[in-house]
């Protein structure tokens, strides 16, 4: 999580300003006034005791309740017209990118502003157009989630003005078998003192374990797809070399986009891990290997990329049980079957009908499918291959 700078924060004054004429100066006199006193004992407990804030005996105007602060939130301050939005700092990357402060994503058009202490029914509304507890932050970040004001000081708010953290000394990423493939995640974990216990609720409530676990994802799936484009890959050692090729790319990257001694907890960071994982995964965990392999496979033949004549094309090709029928097949679906073997011969990928023969003890199925890649590769004319099965196999 990255610290925003307070320096730029609108000022209360500029709060008021933008308020309605509907309300009397003396009422805009009298909220100035009562901000400025709730700014003031906010901020002494900003760091880490925003749950201990003693504010009942401010004198709090009247007009002021929880309608009229959502009202003014809603239409006053949250309002980009209102020129008090956009006013709000940020953190920028070393792209000069405007980031989240919570999740460190980048801010798209959907930018909204978080109330650290919430202002709903379980939060406070006296907070709810107090400057410093209004941080921009992605639409994804302001979760339905963070409705209940902290009661004590484990669950304590963390307020991106005064605190930050570097949450990677919280995650540490698995790479799990699933469905033949690999599942990548991330598992935080916590110590038991006050700190961490406030950072275990920060990092729930802005469900930064599903955001980061969907951009790990994400960068895995990008990872096979650029081998996916590469030769296929039998020997560690080849795999290996992509790998550390693939990883360091990403961590000159990964360091040129630190800031601070921060890491910007992104695609390239997430990028690195993975690569870092599976290189030592390489030496000693054959199965998560072979699982990666059937990954980029999967990636790389992918037959819903072609189109065939046959709409049937499939249903019919593992339909093949026998000579007989494969001869049928052969001769009915010459052009696709064309197709179909030289696609999987792009990504060096062995062709076969997968049930052919596949209940007999019988070494027809290699001699047949010998004859059939024979006529593909060399591109002859299937009116002669029925009868050349036939006298081979007699």
């Amino acid at each position: 999580m990255r610290k925003v700078s307070i320096d730029n924060l609108p000022t209360i004054d500029k709060i008021i300003e933008v308020l309605p004429s509907s309300i009397e100066d003396q009422d805009k006199q009298s909220l100035k006034s009562y901000l400025n006193n709730l700014d003031e004992k906010y901020q002494e407990k900003i760091a880490s005791e925003l749950y201990d804030i003693d504010i009942e005996n401010l004198n709090r105007p009247t007009f002021f309740d929880n309608d009229k602060a959502e009202y003014l939130y809603n239409n006053y301050i949250r309002k980009e017209e209102k020129k008090v939005f956009t006013s709000f700092p940020t953190v920028k990357n070393v792209h000069n990118i405007d980031i989240c402060p919570i999740c460190e994503g980048v801010l798209s058009t959907k930018v909204t502003l978080e109330h650290i202490i919430p202002k709903g029914s379980k939060g406070d509304f006296r907070f709810a157009i107090l400057p410093i507890n209004l941080i921009k932050c992605c639409v994804e970040c302001n979760t339905s989630k963070h409705q209940v004001k902290s009661d004590n000081k484990n669950n304590s708010e963390i307020n991106p003005y005064a605190v930050d953290f570097r949450i990677e000394e919280y995650f540490k990423i698995d790479l799990v078998e699933k469905r033949g493939g690999i599942s990548p995640r991330i598992n935080f974990s916590f110590h038991q003192n006050c700190f961490d216990k406030r950072i275990e609720n920060f990092i729930d409530i802005y469900n930064l374990e599903k955001t980061y676990n969907h951009r790990l994802n994400l960068e895995y799936q990008k990872i096979i797809s650029t081998l996916s484009n590469n030769p296929e890959i039998f020997r560690n050692t080849l795999l290996k070399c992509y790998l550390n090729n693939l990883k360091e790319s990403y961590k000159v990257n990964m360091e040129y986009e630190k800031n601070n001694s921060f890491y910007w907890i992104d695609q390239n960071y997430f990028g690195f891990q993975i690569c870092d994982k599976l290189i030592n995964y390489c030496q000693r965990n054959q199965n998560i290997l072979e699982c990666f392999r059937s990954d980029i496979n999967r990636l790389r033949y992918n037959p819903n990329e072609l189109v065939f004549e046959n709409n049937d094309f499939f249903t019919e090709f593992k339909s093949v049980t026998n000579q007989i029928k494969l001869i049928e097949f052969v001769l009915s679906n010459e052009t696709d079957i064309k197709k179909y073997f030289y696609h999987l011969k792009k990504y060096s990928v062995d062709f076969s009908f997968p049930n052919l023969y596949k209940d007999v003890d019988s070494n027809k199925k290699d001699i047949i499918e010998a004859i059939l890649k024979y006529y593909l590769e060399s591109n002859k004319s299937f009116e002669t291959f029925g009868e050349k099965i036939s006298n081979i196999l007699e």
